[in-house]
């Protein structure tokens, strides 16, 4: 089991080994075929891959038909599952998030590891550090905004107020990071999140012992909505959106001059009334008195950071996984299914599938 791919992702901003890594594998006997163009996103050419050992694929038939174990950083697709037969996924998609493409692998008994499902609160360790890779861009375009309006021309033009107050939905990561880099500067910080403990947990730090914890329902959420001019919404998880939705009746009752922000991770939005302008969202678009910011925007702009940690990361637990199978202990924590069966006891539960 020597025969890494990485198949083309067209909807990722990252990718999930570098050229550095790459030369590493190949220097250990590994054989790293790679589809063309899998790291246009970041700008890394595929002589670069060549350069440092890979084969480059034309077609990602190749690519799978010539590996044992395949990488995408976001969701397989049927027919690459099928091709897989027998062989071994990873992705850093949330099988939760995507339970028609859990059961379709067990239907093709293809070997589910999922790479950032690692223990702690979120189940995403990893994940952790991609988000707050985004924090500092969203400062900056907040105090910019703040301190300068925003606008495509001038009589586009809207100045946000002096006296910022920030609601952010959920805390984890980079909705953490973020409250103490608003606290920080004087903001009024609100966090919205259903875990009550861990709320309180963080009202006993040092850095947010001033902000307002509340929780995410759908009540509460509507009600901070008309009195917050900043919302940035960093759920990790689009299952997880803590009960609510953000909607558009919400951004409509904000005050003039409102930004929202969706800092979600890739396959995660709270703005679904603009969830179709996701392909195509310019850094910002004007609607009615507010801005919006998709997330795509923030992933552009740190997908050489996302995929430098990805990449490093990803070295060890590839070696892992050459060398001693899906059967280790290290390994066996993060595979979903295998076999035919579902293999991850949390999975089990959440589905009842025994």
């Amino acid at each position: 089991m020597k025969r890494i791919g990485i198949l083309y992702d067209k909807d990722s901003k990252k990718t999930f080994l570098l050229p550095r890594e790459v030369k590493a594998l190949t220097e250990k006997g590994i054989t790293v075929n790679i589809a063309s163009g899998a790291g246009n996103c970041i700008n890394v050419s595929d002589s670069a891959y060549i350069s440092a050992g890979a084969n480059i694929c034309q077609q990602w038939q190749t690519v799978i038909a010539n590996s044992d174990i395949l990488l995408k950083t976001n969701a397989f697709s049927k027919s690459e599952l099928k091709l897989m037969k027998k062989k071994i996924a990873i992705t850093m998609v949330n099988y939760l998030a995507n339970v028609e493409m859990l059961y379709y692998m067990l239907e093709n008994q293809v070997t589910g590891l999922e790479w950032a499902a690692l223990a702690d609160r979120s189940n995403y360790v990893l994940f952790g550090q991609l988000e707050e890779t985004k924090v500092p861009l969203i400062m900056n375009y907040l105090q910019h905004a703040i301190s300068k309006g925003l606008s495509k021309s001038k009589k586009d033009l809207v100045v946000y107020p002096k006296d910022p107050s920030i609601l952010i939905l959920n805390a984890t990561f980079a909705g953490v990071a973020l409250a103490e880099k608003a606290a920080a500067l004087g903001w009024k910080v609100t966090i919205a999140d259903n875990d009550a403990k861990y709320l309180a947990s963080l009202k006993k730090t040092k850095t947010l012992k001033d902000i307002e914890c509340v929780d995410a329902g759908y009540e509460t959420i509507n009600y901070k909505f008309k009195t917050q001019n900043i919302f940035v919404n960093t759920v990790i998880d689009p299952l997880d959106l803590t009960k609510t939705r953000i909607t558009k009746e919400m951004a409509k009752s904000m005050p003039k001059g409102s930004l929202l922000i969706d800092a979600a991770c890739e396959n995660g939005y709270a703005f679904q009334f603009v969830k179709k302008f996701a392909d195509k969202q310019p850094k910002w678009n004007k609607f009615e008195k507010s801005f919006y910011l998709a997330h795509e925007c923030l992933t552009d702009l740190v997908g050489q950071q996302a995929s430098e940690i990805i990449s490093n990361k990803s070295l060890k637990y590839l070696l892992n996984v050459v060398e001693q199978g899906t059967d280790n202990a290290v390994i066996w924590k993060i595979t979903n299914c295998q076999d035919g069966k579902v293999v991850n006891a949390a999975i089990n539960a959440k589905l009842r599938l025994y």
